[in-house]
């Protein structure tokens, strides 16, 4: 359910950078499918949702994100992010630096 959750949110930050309004839930996937990201990231996020172990899950839904931060580079619209993933301090989770930004700002805001 996590996996499902961070690559709703993925497809979200899509939308975003393309400028265009994400629909309700019921139409999202149908809506981001139209998008010029899609193809790139889209199949990274159906690898994570069918994978059967975590290591392949964390894998597709790092490398979607990677894109993501990416595609915002190129938009030049904010400084400069590094795309790749990292550990997560000692631990052997690897985690998107862009994505801990976020989870630590939902963090302070609870």
């Amino acid at each position: 359910m996590l996996a499902a959750r961070v690559a709703r949110d993925l497809v979200r930050i899509a939308f975003l950078l393309e400028r265009r309004w994400a629909p309700y839930g019921k139409w999202l996937m149908a809506a981001f499918t139209r998008l010029a990201l899609a193809d790139l990231v889209g199949r990274h996020l159906r690898h994570a949702l069918r994978a059967a172990h975590w290591r392949e899950r964390e894998a597709a839904l790092c490398a979607a994100a990677s894109h993501l931060a990416a595609a915002t580079n190129r938009l030049g619209l904010a400084v400069p992010v590094d795309p790749a993933p990292r550990r997560f301090f000692a631990a052997s989770e690897l985690i998107q630096r862009a994505v801990l930004q976020k989870l630590l700002v939902i963090g302070e805001a609870a």
